[in-house]
């Protein structure tokens, strides 16, 4: 009998986290270049050790990033990028080099095109400088001032069954083994930005369907409990 309530208690622990993830994906509908979450299963690795809420263990789960793109709307400002088809940009900030969709950007003091939190937009070369604030980005990723090639944004498509892992920010951190080489059909729209890929009615639904399935266990827990009382009190007039 106690079975049914360790089953039931470990998928309301699971159903929670469900809950979150998509709670995080609704608060992010809106955010540029954001990708939502779905809860997945996986193997563990060596020495891993499965995920715990309470006493329960749960097995070994990630929250893994749907890719799929997000729309696609006009801004016309020109330090505004967006990526139509694959690939990702490369950003450098002080920890390190990470992938973005999130193609919101400017031109700093310095003259690097860089995005909200000062993180550079990397080229083929390095660091995206511009000497003006006049400039024009071709589809194919060149960056001209005055009619003459500065440089041209580096765009990266991971390699095939690569996992990416968020590392908040709209970023994520490179694959083991590099970035990747520049996809094939990937193009940049100047004055464009690509929203979240989050649909709002279906993660409303999602969580409501989480809730209720909760809710269902947490009576069913309720009843088992009921059902072990009984008879654990019978087995005492008994005796």
């Amino acid at each position: 009998m106690t079975h049914g309530i360790y089953a039931a208690g470990g998928a309301m622990a699971l159903l929670e986290l469900r809950q979150e993830v998509t709670a995080n994906n609704l608060a992010n509908a809106s955010t540029t270049g954001f990708r939502r979450d779905l809860v997945a299963a996986r193997e563990a690795a060596p020495g891993e050790s499965p995920l715990r809420r309470g006493s329960l263990a749960l097995g070994i789960l990630d929250t893994r990033a749907v890719l799929e793109t997000g729309s696609i709307r006009q801004t016309g400002n020109p330090a505004d990028l967006a990526i139509s088809g694959d690939g990702f940009f490369v950003i450098q900030a002080d920890e390190g080099s990470f992938l973005t969709r999130a193609g919101g950007f400017q031109r700093s003091a310095t003259g690097e095109m860089v995005n909200e939190a000062g993180e550079r937009l990397q080229g083929e070369s390095g660091p995206i400088r511009l000497e003006k604030d006049a400039f024009q980005v071709a589809r194919d990723g060149s960056v001209i001032v005055d009619g003459n090639v500065v440089g041209t944004i580096r765009l990266v498509s991971p390699p095939a069954g690569a996992s990416l892992r968020k590392a908040g920010n709209g970023r994520f951190e490179q694959p083991p083994g590099g970035a990747g080489s520049r996809p094939q059909n990937g193009e940049i729209l100047q004055g464009y930005l690509e929203g979240s890929n989050v649909n709002a009615i279906r993660e409303m639904i999602s969580l409501v369907e989480a809730f209720r399935s909760y809710e269902a266990n947490a009576k069913s827990i309720q009843t088992e409990d009921q059902i072990l009382g009984q008879a654990v009190n019978q087995v005492g007039r008994v005796g």
